[in-house]
């Protein structure tokens, strides 16, 4: 029997937690897309479209005003709404951490399982899920997808987001993102967890636990 099988035998309820993790992940990601098309397109898309550099109305001149920006700023006007969302992200993964460990430490208080290293990853996996899905791009994604709508060829307002800084270089135009770069960095984000997920798989079925019933 080859190691990959060998892990993949005896490693049954860390794939069934991982799954777990992902569906809840992608379910808090999706619900956030929804919110994030009520408020941003209610909210700030209006203000956006507007407000380009050479709309230099009361209205606009005020919103840029409260947001301290520059007389011409058009994209900045979105930068708080964005930074909400990246702050959620962070967040939400924290709190998917603290809740599996919660109950890591529930079990060995009761004496039922003892908290080991693949608990700890586990709880670890939870977060990056839980964050990760924002930082990968799926927001965006599914932004279009649920409006039923085609994503754009250009996403300028990804250039300077996260690991966007950097993927916008892998296709095209190395200065813009592309609806190329967005794909990629999806992908990436699934082989990051699906690598992950394999190191945790791997530790639990190499620690004598495996018929812990949970990782």
């Amino acid at each position: 029997m080859s190691l990959d099988t060998t892990v993949v035998t005896n490693s049954t309820p860390v794939q069934v937690e991982v799954l777990i993790a992902v569906v809840i992940g992608f379910l808090i990601v999706a619900n956030t897309t929804v919110t994030d098309i009520l408020f941003f397109d209610d909210y700030v898309l209006p203000d956006l479209s507007e407000c380009h550099p050479s709309n230099q109305s009361e209205h606009c001149q005020d919103v840029r005003d409260r947001h301290g920006l520059a007389v011409d700023a058009q994209n900045e006007i979105g930068d708080k709404y964005w930074t909400e969302l990246v702050r959620q992200g962070f967040f939400i993964g924290f709190i998917l951490f603290v809740i599996r460990m919660a109950f890591g430490w529930l079990l060995a208080r009761e004496g039922i399982r003892k908290i080991q290293t693949s608990t700890i990853l586990m709880a670890v996996f939870y977060g990056v899920v839980g964050a990760g899905i924002f930082f990968f791009g799926y927001v965006d994604t599914f932004y279009y997808i649920f409006q039923n709508e085609d994503i754009p060829s250009e996403l300028a307002w990804l250039n300077g987001v996260g690991i966007f800084s950097e993927a916008k270089s892998w296709t095209g135009d190395p200065t813009l993102v592309e609806k190329e770069d967005l794909f990629l960095v999806n992908a990436l984000g699934i082989v990051v967890l699906g690598t992950f997920a394999f190191i945790i798989m791997y530790v639990y079925a190499n620690s004598g636990k495996k018929h812990r019933g949970i990782a």
